[in-house]
């Protein structure tokens, strides 16, 4: 029944309570102020009956006017509530039944009008008991509808979901999943097209559109979870790839970079493992070759301890790499040799020693016994050969004096006193002693040595005790 045709009933209502209160109370005053004139017998009196039936009558359209006030409020409570959208049919019911009473009453059918208001009274208290059955089967509803999937189905069990109860946290959920849904699934089949071709990067960007939409939504979550391992494993494998090529370009910082960026897709795969192996061994043995390149290299020009050197980090790398090993075995006498020789030809002043200078004669013999000695030794040797020559072949040096001055000069003896006296002595650092009765005793150092001009020595007592 509409609002407007309601009002119009409420008014017939009110009017036809105004026509009954003149009628039982107003009527007999008025009657009694204005008795009619008599003109035959007396009027005919109500049987008791009729009296009874009218005040019963009365009785019901009181209560029944009394119920449909309450029926009314009732009517607009569940319609403000929006008990057409979740009990359409049943409130439909009621109103028809409501429309029976009122037609009833018009009738002055008071009490049929008053059962009829009680049934409506009954009906609407069905209803509002039912809510929270409605509320259950519509968000069920929902749900088997969203499941299907039927977005418009679903649409309208979570709003009649809401219209049963407006503040309810899984209906305005799903309220919004399921205005979604078509577009979620929109994206879906997008996605499902472009991975069936392969385009696995625009399968990401429709399945991550869908899962924007609706994270809620667990086929959009796993598609993307499937696509994210397949771009992953596509990301791995190209990045070994460009690790493998690297490798064996001899590229080692950037195989080990290609490999950072897989283990960052892929952590703890077993390629890594493997990869990592290969690069480890790859770049052993680019070590190795460089410093046996290296130590060839060294020992070709003679720098055997450097030769040396090398071959102890090749060792350390390798502690049986065969190269390193027999390299040593080659070149630690020269190395030893070597040094031996330059410790002589750095201090040639050792050979002015006589156990220096044997020493020095013994190695140049064994230097000497070297076959297919290089550049460097035969230079050396040659060095040395000049240096022992040179430390054996006197000097001449002259000393003065005062003739009363006795002098002595170590290693050489006494030589008496004189005035001038001149000397060939073999290189070397000498000191002459004089000395005079009377006088302080006075020493001179001097030393000899190849190529230089030696000035002359003066010794001369000179102090007086």
């Amino acid at each position: 029944m509409s609002r407007q045709r309601r009002f119009l009933v409420l008014g017939l209502l009110g009017f036809l309570a105004v026509v009954a209160l003149a009628v039982i109370w107003v009527l007999p005053r008025w009657i009694a102020r204005h008795p009619p004139e008599l003109v035959t017998a007396q009027p005919a009196v109500p049987p008791p009956a009729a009296s009874a039936d009218a005040v019963r009558q009365a009785r019901a359209k009181r209560a029944a006017e009394a119920l449909l006030s309450q029926v009314l409020r009732e009517q607009a409570q569940l319609m403000d509530g929006g008990v057409e959208r979740w009990a359409k049919e049943d409130f439909a019911a009621a109103l028809t039944r409501l429309a029976e009473g009122d037609v009833a009453f018009q009738d002055a059918r008071y009490e049929a009008a008053l059962s009829a208001y009680r049934a409506v009274a009954d009906q609407f208290a069905a209803l509002r008991a039912s809510r929270p059955r409605r509320l259950a089967a519509a968000l069920r509803a929902g749900d088997e509808a969203f499941a299907r999937p039927d977005a418009a189905a679903a649409a309208e069990q979570y709003r009649i979901a809401l219209a049963l109860e407006p503040g309810n946290a899984p209906a305005r959920r799903g309220l919004k999943r399921a205005l979604n849904l078509d577009a979620v699934l929109a994206h879906m089949k997008e996605g499902a097209a472009r991975r069936e071709a392969g385009d696995w990067a625009a399968a990401r960007q429709a399945f991550a559109a869908a899962a924007t939409l609706d994270p809620e939504y667990e086929p959009a979550a796993r598609a993307l979870e499937q696509v994210e391992k397949k771009l992953a494993g596509i990301r791995f494998a190209r990045h070994l790839s460009a690790f493998y090529k690297a490798l064996s370009a001899g590229d080692f910082a950037a195989a080990g970079q290609w490999l950072a960026k897989a283990g960052g897709v892929r952590p703890g795969a077993d390629e890594l493992a493997i990869a990592r192996r290969q690069l480890d061994a790859a770049e052993r043995r680019a070590k190795l070759e460089r410093l046996r390149a290296q130590a060839a290299r060294q020992m070709a020009a003679e720098q055997w301890a450097a030769a040396l050197e090398s071959y102890d980090q090749a060792l350390k790398i390798d502690p049986h790499v065969a190269f390193a090993q027999h390299g040593r075995e080659q070149g630690r006498p020269r190395a030893g040799l070597d040094a031996a020789l330059e410790r002589f030809l750095s201090q040639p002043e050792r050979l002015y020693s006589p156990g220096p200078l044997d020493n020095a004669r013994r190695l140049l013999t064994t230097a000497r016994a070297v076959a297919k000695p290089g550049p460097r030794l035969a230079g050396q040797i040659e060095q040395l050969a000049r240096l022992i020559r040179q430390a054996v072949t006197p000097l001449p040096v002259t000393l003065v004096s005062d003739g009363a001055t006795a002098v002595t000069v170590y290693r050489v003896g006494a030589l008496g006193r004189f005035v001038t006296r001149r000397l060939e002595l073999v290189p070397g650092d000498y000191v002459a002693v004089g000395s005079r009765q009377g006088y302080r005793d006075v020493r001179r150092r001097f030393s000899l040595r190849p190529g230089r001009q030696m000035a002359p020595v003066t010794i001369i007592c000179e102090e007086r005790l």
